[in-house]
Formats: C-alpha cells, sequence, structure tokens
C-alpha cells in the first residue's frame, strides 16, 4: 500500500514536470485535490491517518477529527470531544499523540516528508464533493403520537446537524415563536476568519449573535452569513427540522422541535460543496458541538472517487464518530444512477474486456477513472485513445505516463494493497494537452485476464462539475459499458452511516401516473463493492417542497417562502428527521443502532413491495413505526470480552445467538471483510469460541449477537479488534503467517485476501499477558499520562504490572514508546517510573481480607457533566467505561441511572457506603 493516494502522487509528478511554472499559477490537478497557491509549490489539503505523533511539524494547520480507532485518545465511544478539547482547541496545534484521522495543510514540497514519517499510514487527497440534488410528511407518517403523552412527537431535546451549502438564519421556519433563532451553533467555513475565533478557519456564530441578529432591522450586517444562490442547505434544513407551527404553515420538517447545528460547506452554487477534508472536520464539530445531546447529522453530497467499500479516510473518521452514543450519521445515496459512471463485470482467465469511455468536446478537468479488482488477481490495463496508438499494459503495482499522438498525458498508476483493502486499484487520469480539452470520442481501458482467480472488477468515473451544455466535464461509459449498480456516492458506503435513496411523490411536468411512489430513476443503486446491503432505506426525494432562502435563485412554489427541489439530497434529511425522532425517545442508541430500528420499520407497498434489495434497501421510510419501535427495541449487550489462549470468551446480558469474524488483518476485518466465521446457534447469555483448529497466527475478531426478536450488536474492541493468538508462543519471532489458515472457508485465499507483510498482525506478536495468578494484571492506565495506546505497547512488552514498570529505566520504556511519540524526558517528566512505584507498593499493603472472592480487578470510569453556566444546574451527564469504551448519555443528574451504569459495565455489586448511595 503506497502512504499517499495517487490523487497526490500525481499532482507531485506535475508539478516537478513543470518546475517555473509560476507560484500562483494553479498546476493541472489543483481543482481535484484542494492545492492552494503560497510560498514554494504552495500547499495541499489533506487528509492523515496517523498512528503516532511527531509528524505534525510538518504541517502547517492540523485538526485532529475522530479519534475511534485511537486508543491513545479514547474509544471514541460517548466521548463529547474527538480532540479531547472541544472546538475551542481545532487550530492549528499539531497533535501530540494518537492513532486517529487528522485534517491538514501541507506545504507541498514537505509531503513526501510526511508520508514517509513512521507514524503516518495513510495521506488522501481532499476530494471535491457535489451536491446531490405537505406531501412527504404524511408519506413517511412523521406525525407520531405516544399512548399517555399529550402531543406528537417533535424532536424535542435532539439536534439535527445541517452539513450543506449554509442556511437562511432569518426564515421563520428556523426561529421559535419568541422571533429567536433555532439554531445552536453556526460555522460558515467560507467565511473570513475572525482574529482569535474558536473555529481553524471561517467564522462561527453562536445562537446569541443570531438572536442579535434577528432583532436588527438588517440582520446580514450583524451575522453577514446566506445560504448560497441555490438554496440547498435552506430547503434540506427544512425538510429535516422547519417548523411551521406557529404562522399556519403547510411544510414543517419530519423533526420541527429539534435545535439546529448548521455547517455552511465552501464551494461553487451549484457545482460543487465542500471537500471531504472539511466534511469530516464540519461532522466532527457537529458531534462535540451537540454537547452531550443526541444529535442526527445529514450529508447530502458526495464524490466516486474510492473502492466503494468504506476505505477511504471520510469513511472511516465518519464510521468512527457514528459508534458513539446518540450520535447517527445519514447520507444521500447519490443521484449517479443514470449517469452511467460504474461499468463492472467478470472477467475470465486470459480473457479481454473492453470499456468505452464517451469524453464530450471542451472538457478540460482531469478525467479519472479507478479500477478496482480482487488483490489475488493480475489485470492488467491499457488505454487506447480515440486516434493513435495505444499505451502499453500497466501490471498491478506498476505506474506508466503515455503521450497520446493528439498530446494528452495519460498516467496509469497501479496500487496494490489499495488503502489497506488487500485489493488492487489502477486509476486512469487523463490530461489535456491544450486549452482546447481532452480529444473528444470513445477512448478504451482495455482490461487483460493474465491470472484470474475471482474476476470481479469495477471501475468509476470520478465525479466531475456538471454545468453547461451536456455537462461537457463529465465524461461517462459508453451504453455497451455502463452498469448502474454500485452507484452509490462515497461516504455512503460507510457502514455505519445511513444511506438513503429517493423516490416520487410529485409529479414533475409530463409523467407516468403509475411512477408515482416508484424509485426516483436518478436514484444510485448498490450494494457496496463488497456486496453489502446499501441504500438502507428510501424515503421521498422527488418532488420536494420546503423553505426557499431569500437569495434562492429559484422559482417560489408555491409562494415566496417554498421552492421545489428534487434529489437523494431531499430523501436523506427526511431520515435524518426520523433519527432525530427515535433519539428523542431513546438518547442512548448508536447510529448503527437507530439505522437497524429504520430498516426493520420500513414499510414495502408497491414499488418496493420486493425491499428488500440493493435500489429500495430496507423499503420506505415509516417515521411512525419507528418511534414506536425504538420505545421496546432492546438491543443485548456485550460485556467481559476477554481472550484467554486460542479462545474468546463474553458474556451477553440476555439470552443471545452469536457469530464471530476474523482476518489476519484487522484493517480488512474494520471494513466487513472476514476470512471465516464462527456461529453460536443455541441462545445462551455465556459464549465462547474457539479457535485453535486455524493455522498459526493473530486473528483479529469482531463479535455480534442477536437477541431472538432480531436485534444485533457488534463489537469490535472500539475499532481494535479483539485478536486472538493460535500456535503462537509469546515473545516468538514475528513474521508474516504463510498461506491459507487452516479450517478457511474453501476459495478466500484466492479471492484477494492474501495480505502484505507489513500489513498482517504477525504470527509471534507478543499479545497482552495475563498476570501469572490468571488475572489480568494492572491497569497502566491508572499512571497519569499513559493512555490505552501506551498501555498496549507496554503490555505487549510483558509489562503488566505495576512493579514491572517500576523496574525499569526511563529509556528502556521509551525504546517501546518512541513509535508514538513519548521519548525518555516525557517519561521522567510526567514520573511514570515512580508513579508505578507508589502504586505497586499500595497493592502490596491492600489487606488481603479486602479482595472479593475470585480475582482482583480495576474498572475504571470518567464522568463528564454539562452545566448550564447560569443555573449552574446539570444539564447531562456522560459516564464511560474505560475497559470497554462503553458509555451512556443521562438528561439531568440521575444518580440511580450511572450507578447501573456502573454496575452493568463493570460486573460490580455497589450496594450502599457508609453514607448509602
Amino acid at each position: 500500500m503506497s502512504t499517499l493516494d495517487v490523487r497526490l502522487r500525481h499532482l507531485l509528478r506535475t508539478v516537478a514536470e513543470r518546475p517555473d511554472r509560476p507560484r500562483a499559477v494553479a498546476p493541472p490537478p489543483a481543482e481535484r485535490v484542494g492545492w492552494r497557491p503560497g510560498d514554494g509549490a504552495g500547499t495541499v489539503d489533506v487528509l492523515v491517518r496517523a498512528a503516532g505523533a511527531g509528524w505534525g511539524e510538518l504541517a502547517e494547520e492540523v485538526s485532529p477529527l475522530s479519534p475511534a480507532l485511537s486508543p491513545e485518545r479514547g474509544s471514541g465511544r460517548g466521548q463529547g470531544s474527538a480532540s479531547g478539547t472541544g472546538p475551542e482547541a481545532a487550530t492549528g496545534a499539531a497533535p501530540e499523540t494518537g492513532t486517529g484521522v487528522y485534517a491538514a495543510r501541507v506545504p507541498l514540497d514537505r509531503l513526501e516528508r510526511l508520508a514517509a514519517h513512521p507514524a503516518v499510514e495513510r495521506v488522501e487527497a481532499s476530494r471535491l464533493m457535489f451536491p446531490e440534488l405537505n406531501v412527504s410528511r404524511p408519506d413517511v407518517r412523521a406525525e407520531v403520537f405516544i399512548d399517555g403523552e399529550t402531543g406528537p412527537v417533535r424532536g424535542k431535546r435532539t439536534i439535527v446537524a445541517i452539513i450543506d451549502s449554509g442556511i437562511d438564519y432569518t426564515h421563520p421556519s428556523f426561529r421559535h415563536a419568541d422571533g429567536s433563532s433555532r439554531v445552536l451553533y453556526l460555522w460558515d467555513q467560507a467565511a473570513p476568519a475572525a482574529s482569535g475565533g474558536s473555529v481553524p478557519y471561517g467564522a462561527e456564530y453562536l445562537k446569541t449573535d443570531l438572536d442579535k441578529a434577528l432583532a436588527d432591522a438588517d440582520p446580514l450586517q450583524v451575522v453577514p452569513h446566506r445560504d448560497d444562490e441555490t438554496g440547498h442547505g435552506t430547503h434540506v434544513a427544512g425538510i429535516a427540522a422547519g417548523d411551521e407551527s406557529g404562522f399556519g404553515g403547510d411544510y414543517s420538517g419530519i423533526a420541527p422541535e429539534a435545535d439546529l447545528v448548521v455547517v455552511a460547506l465552501a464551494g461553487e452554487p451549484g457545482v460543487s460543496l465542500g471537500r471531504s477534508a472539511q466534511l469530516v472536520e464540519a461532522v466532527d464539530y457537529a458531534v462535540r458541538r451537540a454537547e452531550g445531546h443526541p444529535v442526527a447529522v445529514t450529508i447530502s453530497q458526495g464524490m466516486n472517487g474510492g473502492g466503494h467499500c468504506g476505505e477511504t479516510l471520510v469513511e472511516r473518521a465518519l464510521d468512527d464518530l457514528a459508534r458513539r452514543p446518540g450520535v447517527a450519521i445519514v447520507k444521500s445515496a447519490g443521484n449517479e444512477r443514470r449517469w452511467d459512471v460504474h461499468a463492472g463485470g467478470v472477467i475470465g482467465q486470459g480473457e479481454t474486456v473492453s470499456l468505452d469511455v464517451l469524453v464530450r468536446p471542451g472538457d478540460r478537468q482531469d478525467d479519472i477513472i479507478e479500477i478496482w479488482f480482487p488483490g489475488g488477481d493480475r489485470l492488467d490495463v491499457a488505454v487506447v485513445p480515440p486516434t493513435g496508438s495505444a499505451s502499453a499494459a500497466v501490471a498491478p503495482g506498476q505506474l506508466r505516463l503515455f503521450t497520446t499522438d493528439r498530446g494528452d498525458l495519460v498516467t496509469i498508476d497501479s496500487e496494490e494493497d489499495s488503502a489497506g483493502t488487500g485489493d488492487t486499484s489502477t486509476t486512469v487520469i487523463l490530461t489535456a494537452g491544450d486549452a482546447a480539452g481532452l480529444e473528444a470520442g470513445l477512448w478504451r481501458l482495455v482490461l487483460y485476464g493474465d491470472a484470474v482467480h475471482d474476476g470481479r472488477y469495477d471501475a468509476w468515473i470520478e465525479r466531475a462539475p456538471r454545468t453547461g451544455p451536456g455537462a461537457a466535464e463529465q465524461s461517462r461509459f459508453a451504453p455497451g459499458s455502463a452498469d448502474p449498480s454500485r452507484t452509490i456516492s462515497v461516504p455512503g458506503t460507510a457502514r455505519r452511516v445511513i444511506t438513503v435513496a429517493s423516490y416520487m411523490i410529485r409529479p414533475s411536468g409530463a409523467f407516468d401516473p403509475a411512477s408515482l411512489g416508484g424509485l426516483s430513476d436518478f436514484s444510485s443503486a448498490g450494494p457496496t463493492r463488497f456486496g453489502d446491503r446499501k441504500p438502507d432505506l428510501a424515503a421521498p426525494g422527488e418532488i420536494i417542497t420546503s423553505a426557499r432562502c431569500r437569495n434562492s435563485a429559484r422559482l417560489p412554489q408555491p409562494d415566496g417562502g417554498h421552492t421545489l427541489m428534487a434529489g437523494t439530497s431531499m430523501a436523506a434529511p427526511h431520515v435524518c428527521g426520523a433519527a432525530a425522532l427515535i433519539l428523542s425517545q431513546r438518547p442512548e442508541l448508536t447510529g448503527e443502532q437507530v439505522g437497524q430500528i429504520l430498516t426493520r420499520s420500513a414499510r414495502r407497498d408497491g414499488p418496493s413491495a420486493a425491499a428488500p434489495d440493493d435500489a429500495w434497501g430496507a423499503g420506505k421510510l415509516d417515521a411512525a413505526s419507528a418511534v414506536a419501535l425504538a420505545r421496546t427495541a432492546a438491543f443485548p449487550r456485550i460485556l467481559e470480552a476477554g481472550v484467554t489462549g486460542s479462545t474468546l470468551t463474553w458474556e451477553t446480558d440476555t439470552d443471545t445467538t452469536w457469530s464471530v469474524r476474523y482476518h489476519t488483518v484487522p484493517g480488512r476485518l474494520l471494513l466487513g471483510r472476514a476470512l471465516g466465521e464462527r456461529t453460536g446457534t443455541s441462545p445462551g447469555r455465556r459464549h465462547r469460541v474457539d479457535l485453535s483448529a486455524l493455522g498459526p497466527g493473530v486473528y483479529a475478531c469482531e463479535i455480534v449477537v442477536f437477541s431472538p426478536d432480531g436485534f444485533w450488536t457488534r463489537d469490535d474492541d472500539a475499532g481494535r479488534s479483539h485478536l486472538v493468538p493460535v500456535g503462537v508462543p509469546l515473545g516468538a519471532p514475528t513474521g508474516a503467517p504463510t498461506g491459507a489458515p487452516a479450517g478457511v472457508p474453501a476459495g478466500v485465499a484466492e479471492s484477494g485476501e492474501r495480505a502484505p507483510q507489513a500489513d498482517v498482525v504477525p504470527a509471534g506478536a507478543p499479545i497482552a499477558q495475563s498476570a501469572p495468578d490468571g488475572g489480568p494484571g494492572d491497569d497502566l492506565k491508572l499512571i497519569k499520562g499513559i493512555g490505552p495506546k501506551a498501555a498496549d505497547l507496554l503490555r505487549e512488552a510483558g509489562i503488566i504490572r505495576f512493579a514491572d514498570l517500576a523496574a525499569r529505566s526511563a529509556e528502556e520504556v521509551a525504546s517501546l514508546t518512541e513509535g508514538i511519540g513519548i521519548g525518555p524526558e516525557k517519561i521522567v517528566r510526567q514520573d511514570w517510573l515512580g508513579q508505578a512505584a507508589a502504586l505497586a507498593a499500595a497493592e502490596a499493603d491492600r489487606p488481603a481480607a479486602s479482595a472479593p472472592p475470585g480475582r482482583v480487578h480495576r474498572q475504571s470510569f470518567t464522568l463528564a457533566i454539562t452545566v448550564d453556566a447560569r443555573t449552574r444546574e446539570a444539564l447531562a451527564c456522560e459516564v464511560s467505561h474505560h475497559q470497554t469504551g462503553d458509555a451512556r448519555s443521562v438528561r439531568g443528574w440521575d444518580l440511580g441511572e450511572i450507578l447501573a451504569f456502573i454496575e452493568e459495565r463493570g460486573d460490580l455489586r455497589l450496594g450502599e457506603g457508609p453514607g448509602g448511595t
């Protein structure tokens, strides 16, 4: 796997070929990769996945994003701040420690040094994202009533986050009856930065700012934010949470009593809508600004680049955020079905497949086409331009540059184990040789099946601006090559993101009456490249009436405050609003659990009767049924997961069946890939799976348990996976497993699951040991300065007790932790060894009678309290369990619920202390 993605490699090559280029002149790939002019060769915005510290000094700006895969910064479950410091700290400071995803602005001349840093695993270009553009409320049954309660469920005490083009905050749909704003926070990423601002760029406006503006005769003089001329964000916000009850309007949204957090992405109106790095920063900001309240986030932009299996850094970051209790992220499926941007099929050994691409006159931007196939196959790729000679074929892992007879540049860059998937991606980039654009006509991609075990291939043409007659910049596959399946736009293929298709509820012009209620012909279809079901469900997206911004270029329909739009962009906010209704009843649910409720309650009627499938997902949104189901749904909980020898054990709080999926490469398991699976079909509460029959190696495992009524819970140790050693003595020399493990289903090893040695959890790798008496050892995280990542490294080296650490020198310990940026000076400064000695002495002095029967173990919890700054009243509490990463949000101050969580997660019997509870 290359650390730099193909777009950044292409940018570096292009700049190197033109050393005389003026600084202010953009290189050809600039628009595709977020390049900015500046000193030297300029800067580029990127997403970085890091596994340690020290690299931040190579960047001009760094914003820590989702930490759910970051043991050093916490599991990410239920934490109120992705960076641990809140929005106020989202500045250009370099990160100190931890594995996670970061947004960064990097000088181009430092990009290769950044990629070479030992703590950096992957660097991706910040890619352009594009928008995915009365009757619908009754269609989705949004008027929800609950027995015994007065009034409908309308999303009170939840937050709806709109990540879009902005909002017309003056629109009455987003104001309370007294005229004040329903928007709690508004981050305008494109606004001029304010000195000393609380966001890394742009401007942030608080509710107090907006209220002050609304009280002024000219609000825009006080808060100069307006939606763009398309009004996309305003329209989306109206669908999700607009409230027209106070002025007799007919077009309220799904959750009209929810509060709002809005992020306005920078883009070209009607053309682009932000970049992937800014999108992740936006969602991260919204989750942090929710401050302990449940939040449903709607995203209505996407791209075609990537392997469509959740591997891009934007998808991994969103998946991390969606692990948290009280966070649901909803994404439009995309409008790519009729744009012919996907081709796919199966190639046989020795066969040749041609994929024809139509390039229109006036195509001046780079055309980017990605071809993905299993790593166990060898497919060579050649390019044939409309006229002149063809390129030579490029094998996996090779790079070839080719100039056509007409002068266009063809780059064929093939990457094995692309983005850590184990698969190969061959990217073809077509660059115009002159200002007139690429040679128009039929370009042909030729695939040669040189060595084929699986044969599946998929190709996508990256999204381009679709403006002007015929949208000349957007190339397409020819009718004989195009395939409308697998067209979900990224990041809609992320595992924990809820992806929404569109269906028609109102005609537009001439139409077939039979099409009402049918799937929109633009709505992107699944599945993912790995065959997983997407979209998750469908909602109304054609044609929708909602709020119109005051500066809109769209026609007012049916009145000046409203307009009509169509697209999966309009479907997603329906589901986002429904997710807010669910979270108003069950604020502790994760996005994955909210998704289960939405799909299980979906209705299947008329054209959707055949669902579930890869067009409708589970069927049509039914908000009333979803809220009713949410109130009774009981998700099983996984407790006390642990590894003894080659056996994985766990308990559940109710009788469940189970499945354990495993892989030798943890990163691939996170994407839903598995070498094999073990199942337990007899319901019970204590479970175990013995993997000793597999070949030698260390297996990353995820547990999924199923309740009798079909609800399920997944546990992959907060993204770290449960690591089970098989036939591996502790301290044995490291080395990658060879061949297919015993017990792996036939054909798996031949289907692209062979892993490069560098990415495999090596056979013989040290595993966290048990104490000699069978206990888990001491909790090293009790030492100030030692986080989960450092604790894991120490345990891997056999340091499992306080006394073990106290007996080492700072230099010895630093030799284990320098990879995550912790050197001997920091260890001495924080006095790790002294703290360890004191804790060891305290353990030795502890009376034996104080130990409960059986093993002795520590349980660590953190309690975070959100307090009203004026009244000092506790608004919400959040208690998190360090050992499992689980967390629970509690309204107000409910000590009974907090103690119940501690008892459940810690398997404790607290009883009453001397002073009672």
